[in-house]
């Protein structure tokens, strides 16, 4: 357990004020080079390392941090140690949280209505331009270049996602279908921790805070992402389950279901491939189990045979749209082959965008915990591990651009805060208010969607 000379009483300001001081000191760093010397980092000037920051003090928000920073106090000193009540406390801190923006139209419409500054480019507004869904989906190979920024980089599923919710009603339930399910994410993964054998005082605790992150807060509200993140949170349930032994439909059921759905909403689906792998590669070193393994390999298969029963029924190839959508993101080949200067800035970007989005408290405390000797024997280190082992990979492999890594890879999260389980009571509850704290303070200064 990290002790007190680490996180407790005045002595868990110290890790929080050396974050903030490595974050200015970067951000100045990234300004000078970038702006004196005129050289291009790909990165932002002025908020680095927040990719996107609409800078927008709003008073009419006041009332709702009120409410947020309350709900926040209540769910901090009075965890509720239930599913269904921190289902219901989440979607209150994700409401209160995001109407800090000012009224429900900034809050829960424009993100689903626009991309940033400019329109055209969302999911939504490609899914409005579909007039037969079949015969877009067997076009869309062909026709991916000229998709919006978002839809030409993920599988076709997730604009016709939005183009049923749309049709099924409006703007306005579209968005409530995603804040629902972002909901969902917050009793999933409290029965995750205690899947994980985590004591339930602490999987309260920890779940308070997940919920307090910036993150989650600011990205669950209407976000692709969260949905995306919800279905790769069932897959680490079920894979978790499966390390701790259990054997039954219900822990096979999520694992597949998990993958299955990722699959059709991103290409990031390979993260999951990976990080099963390694888990699985462990099992078989450690303990010569072999469950995971065959699972993998049938997950593999059994996606294979679903795309390829896709591609006979629709014309849509699966392979193609993904081996098209690396070649948008990087059209060049290795990215640190032809621009190293902007590959180096933006991969620190990257890292350093995720830690700011957990909070400078959780994001210290979790380093701390992931250096502790011993991390590696039990289950949920060993996931977690494996989680940021192959993030890290995607990133140096060139994977994400600038551009809100803290949305895009919003299903990091529950591996960030699997190793805080060693943590006692009293330091959560001291994490949970800062998180409570930068959280409310994001939310009413900025906005953080393109």
């Amino acid at each position: 357990m990290i002790g007190v000379s680490a996180l407790g009483g005045r002595t868990v300001l110290r890790p929080v004020g050396a974050f903030l001081v490595i974050w200015a000191v970067l951000a100045v760093v990234n300004f000078a080079i970038a702006d004196g010397l005129g050289v291009e980092l790909g990165t932002p000037l002025r908020h680095f390392p927040i990719s996107v920051f609409w800078f927008h003090p709003n008073p009419d928000g006041l009332p709702f941090l009120a409410a947020f920073w309350s709900a926040g106090l209540y769910a901090v000193y009075r965890v509720p140690t239930n599913s269904g009540m921190l289902w219901l406390l989440g979607l209150v801190l994700i409401v209160t949280g995001n109407l800090i923006q000012g009224d429900p139209t900034t809050a829960f419409l424009s993100p689903l209505q626009r991309s940033g500054p400019e329109f055209g480019t969302s999911y939504l507004h490609t899914a409005l331009s579909i007039s037969d869904p079949g015969e877009w989906l067997r076009s869309f190979t062909d026709e991916q270049v000229r998709q919006g920024t978002h839809g030409k980089t993920h599988p076709p599923f997730a604009v016709l996602l939005h183009y049923v919710l749309h049709r099924a009603g409006t703007v306005h339930l579209a968005a409530a279908f995603f804040v629902a399910l972002a909901s969902c994410l917050s009793p999933l993964f409290f029965r995750l921790l205690g899947k994980a054998a985590v004591r339930p005082p602490i999987a309260s605790g920890l779940c308070v805070l997940f919920l307090l992150a910036p993150a989650v807060n600011i990205y669950s509200a209407v976000s692709l992402d969260a949905v995306i993140a919800l279905f790769m949170t069932l897959t680490l349930y079920g894979m978790l389950s499966i390390v701790q032994g259990e054997r039954g439909w219900p822990a096979f059921s999520c694992f597949y279901g998990g993958i299955l759905g990722t699959s059709l909403l991103t290409f990031a689906v390979l993260f999951l491939f990976a990080v099963t792998g390694l888990v699985a590669l462990g099992l078989v070193m450690r303990r010569r189990e072999w469950t995971l393994t065959v699972m993998l390999l049938s997950a593999v298969v059994g996606c294979s045979a679903f795309y390829f029963m896709i591609d006979l029924a629709t014309g849509y190839n699966h392979l193609t749209a993904f081996l098209q959508a690396s070649r948008f993101e990087n059209p060049h080949g290795f990215w640190l082959r032809h621009q190293p200067v902007v590959y180096l800035a933006t991969r620190v970007e990257n890292v350093w965008e995720i830690a700011v989005f957990a909070s400078a408290g959780t994001a210290t405390a979790g380093l701390a915990a992931l250096r502790e000797s011993g991390a590696l024997r039990d289950a949920k280190r060993i996931i977690a591990w494996s989680g940021i082992t192959v993030l890290l990979a995607m990133f140096m492999a060139g994977a994400f651009r600038t551009g809100e890594t803290a949305r895009a890879c919003l299903f990091i999260y529950p591996y960030l805060f699997l190793p805080l389980a060693g943590l006692d009571e009293t330091r959560i509850r001291q994490l949970s208010l800062i998180a409570l704290a930068q959280t409310g303070l994001m939310q009413v200064l900025a906005y953080y969607f393109w």
